[in-house]
């Protein structure tokens, strides 16, 4: 009686501890850029459950009349923001945002 008990609670934490998993939606950055001013946009982005303490992010854009993304911020940033100005972003600009773990993109 006592070996079926303790099997039946066994199987019982098992399958407790397989359903109490964290389930985690699949997210992007969503990168978000609102014009400030007439001159100034901020730009934001989210933080993942999954980026370590450490991370570190560069910000690219590339405009309408561009060819080729550019990089916005001069060294990493360790914010999930960024201030710019509206020559380097506006109206169509397509941003996007890497994650640097230990200087590697």
């Amino acid at each position: 009686m006592k070996k079926s008990f303790l099997i039946i609670l066994l199987l019982a934490g098992i399958l407790f501890n397989t359903f109490a998993q964290r389930k985690f939606e699949k997210l992007d950055r969503g990168v978000v850029a609102v014009r400030n001013s007439s001159s100034v946009y901020f730009v934001s982005w989210r933080y993942l459950a999954t980026d370590p303490e450490n991370v570190q992010f560069n910000l690219y854009a590339k405009t309408v009349t561009a060819s080729s993304f550019a990089k916005l911020n001069a060294s990493p940033l360790t914010v999930t923001n960024f201030q710019t100005s509206s020559a380097q972003v506006g109206n169509g600009t397509q941003l996007y945002v890497t994650a640097l773990i230990d200087g590697v993109e």
